[in-house]
């Protein structure tokens, strides 16, 4: 069973690759990064672990292409 984050603030460019660079070393699924856009620049993350969703909410305030990101948990049911 995955855990899903919510990432807000995603620059207009990035993609799920620059994403995974972020979280490197942290298990996503092949299909795990969802970018949805909008205003708020939205994706949502699926990590494999509890363990690794943990570490991941720990890079809250990380820089993503210049952009400070946040993060909160979140659900498959937000995501959809």
């Amino acid at each position: 069973m995955s855990v899903i984050i919510r990432l807000q603030n995603l620059a207009w460019s990035a993609n799920a690759l620059d994403i995974r660079r972020l979280f490197h070393g942290l298990c996503i699924p092949d299909g795990g990064v969802h970018i949805v856009g909008g205003e708020n620049g939205d994706a949502f993350i699926a990590f494999s672990t509890d363990e690794d969703a943990r570490k991941a909410m720990h890079m809250d305030g990380a820089l993503l292409l210049q952009n400070p990101i946040k993060l909160y948990l979140s659900s498959k049911n937000e995501m959809q």
